[in-house]
C-alpha cells in the first residue's frame, strides 16, 4: 500500500514502513486503530480505502481495506484474489452483519434473466428457487432457473416471455419446449436442435423469419443472454454488434464470464 493513498496510511507507514514497503498485515491494521481517528470501524458498505463498496459486485478487493473485507476474504479468498462477485456481496451480509439491500435490489440481475449465480439472500424468490435447485446460486442462473423462478414465485416472469417458455424466443439460452409457444413449435419443426440442444443465435434468426419478424431482425442485443451493460455469464460472440465489439477487444467476455470489466468495456465501446 502506498502512503499517498490516504493520510491514515501515511501516518501508519511513517511509524511502520513495512506496511507500505512489504505488506499491509494485521499489525498494520492494529496500527490504524492506534494512529488514525475512527480506526477500522467504518463498517461494511463503505470500505474507506476499498476500491468499491463491499455491497457492490466488482473487481477483487484488498483484504486490508476494511475489517469487513478482511472477514469475507478469510472465508472466501476468491473475493480478494479474483473477483468481488455477488456471492461475495452475500457474504458481506453473513460475515459482517451488514445489510446490502437484499430482498430484490441486491440481486446481480433480475430473476427472470439468465446470468451468473445469484445470492440466495438477495430476494425471497431467489431463496425459494435455490432451496430447491442450489445450482442456481452456486453455478449459474440458467434458463431452468428462470423457469423455476416463474413457477415457484407466482408467474413473475410471465411465462418467460414466450407463453410457458423458459426464456423469450428472441433470447439465447437453453433448449425450449416445443409446446411452450406456437412460434417455438414452428421453429423446432424446422430445426429440432433448438428444442433438443440449445436455443442459439441461429434459432433466434429462425424465430424472427418464421414468426413474422418478432425479434426485429435478431440483432441489436435481442439475441444476447443478458444486457451488455449488466454482469452475468459469458455472452455468445455475435449476439449483438456491441457484444462482438467487446469480445474482439477482450475475448474473456465471450469465453468465460461477462464481468464488471466487460461492462466497463461495453460502456466505453458501445455507450451503455
Amino acid at each position: 500500500m502506498q502512503p499517498s493513498c490516504g493520510a491514515c496510511a501515511a501516518d501508519v507507514c511513517d511509524v511502520d514502513p513495512y506496511c507500505c514497503d512489504t505488506g499491509w498485515d494485521d499489525t498494520c491494521i492494529g496500527e490504524v486503530e492506534e494512529y488514525c481517528a475512527g480506526g477500522c470501524d467504518g463498517g461494511g458498505g463503505g470500505g474507506g480505502s476499498c476500491g468499491h463498496d463491499e455491497c457492490t459486485a466488482g473487481a477483487a478487493l484488498d483484504p486490508s481495506c476494511s475489517t469487513c473485507t478482511s472477514a469475507v476474504c478469510d472465508a472466501d479468498p476468491f473475493c480478494c484474489q479474483t473477483e468481488w462477485d455477488d456471492v461475495c456481496v452475500g457474504e458481506v451480509e453473513t460475515e459482517c452483519g451488514e445489510d446490502c439491500g437484499g430482498g430484490g435490489g441486491g440481486c446481480l440481475h433480475d430473476e427472470c434473466s439468465q446470468g451468473g449465480p445469484l445470492v440466495a439472500s438477495c430476494s425471497p424468490c431467489v431463496s425459494d428457487v435455490c432451496s430447491q435447485d442450489d445450482f442456481c446460486c452456486n453455478t449459474d442462473w440458467d434458463a431452468q432457473c428462470v423457469a423455476e423462478a416463474d413457477e415457484i414465485c407466482g408467474g413473475i416472469c410471465g411465462g418467460g416471455g414466450g407463453g410457458g417458455c423458459a426464456h423469450d424466443e428472441c433470447q439465447q439460452g437453453g433448449p425450449l419446449d416445443a409446446d411452450c409457444s406456437s412460434c417455438v413449435t414452428d421453429v423446432c419443426d424446422y430445426d429440432p436442435f433448438c428444442c433438443s440442444s440449445s436455443w442459439d443465435g441461429t434459432c433466434i434468426d429462425e424465430a424472427d423469419q418464421i414468426c413474422g419478424g418478432i425479434c426485429g431482425g435478431g440483432g441489436g442485443g435481442f439475441g444476447c443472454a443478458h444486457d451488455e451493460c449488466v454482469q452475468g455469464g459469458a455472452l455468445d460472440y455475435g449476439c449483438s454488434d456491441c457484444a462482438t465489439a467487446v469480445c474482439d477487444y477482450d475475448s474473456v467476455c465471450c469465453d468465460s464470464t461477462w464481468d464488471d470489466v466487460c461492462v466497463d468495456e461495453a460502456s466505453q465501446i458501445c455507450g451503455c
